[in-house]
């Protein structure tokens, strides 16, 4: 719904035409390389390097996808100069990486589980603030040399602006208490996405949060949808 927002001039709904229940669930992205033709083991190291090879290509799931903008805010943050080359979907973009074709992706983490055992690509970071139980042994950016590069893959419940509060709060509170049941955790976690409840509030903050900080780095990485 945020990128639809910034990337859909004439939506038949505007954002207040609907109102938070919570948010679902989260999935940090990552940022993979490969050893061979980037020898880094750390975003820090990889950072450094860049500065001293510029112009290094990229590449994601597709033009306008949220990896291709955690790539651009990553660029942008970091201040390295890399350029985007678009692929078909996420497991295209790995298998890329692990093929020489390209030397950096930003994907999703259930993407990079088919190169677990792959000495020439190395997942350096999670773009998230904290570790995620589906993968704890990656660092998080700040852990790896980028603070502040966040960059999360979300789902979650709204309904109709005018919905009384006592509705949403009911299904509020049965959702919420469906993600907290274990099995129903663990299969979210098989998924690579953690159950991330929120209160409603905190969830239109953190929607108009993202809308912000897409924004910003659509219009400055010059992104457009063909």
């Amino acid at each position: 719904m945020g990128l639809n927002v910034v990337f859909i001039p004439n939506l038949p709904y505007k954002p207040s035409d609907l109102t938070s229940i919570t948010r679902l669930v989260t999935s940090p992205f990552i940022v993979a390389v490969n050893t061979s033709m980037l020898p880094v083991a750390s975003v820090r190291e990889l950072i450094a390097m860049l500065k001293t090879k510029p112009r290094q290509p990229f590449g994601s799931g597709g033009t306008a996808s949220g990896m291709h903008l955690a790539g651009e805010y990553f660029s942008s943050l970091a201040g390295v100069d890399l350029y985007h080359v678009p692929y078909k979907g996420n497991g295209p973009a790995m298998a890329g990486v692990a093929g020489d074709q390209i030397p950096i992706a930003f994907v999703d983490l259930g993407s990079t589980a088919a190169y677990a055992k792959n000495n020439r690509v190395k997942v350096l970071a999670v773009a998230a603030r904290q570790r995620t139980p589906m993968a704890p042994d990656i660092p998080t950016a700040a852990e790896s040399g980028l603070p502040g590069w966040e960059a999360l893959g979300s789902f979650g419940l709204v309904t109709a602006t005018g919905t009384p509060r006592a509705t949403i709060m009911r299904l509020h509170k049965e959702v919420t208490e469906i993600l907290k049941l274990p099995d129903v955790r663990t299969r979210i976690l098989a998924t690579n996405n953690e159950p991330a409840p929120t209160s409603p509030e905190e969830y239109d903050a953190f929607i108009k949060s993202e809308v912000a900080k897409w924004t910003k780095v659509i219009k400055e990485a010059n992104i457009k949808i063909d």
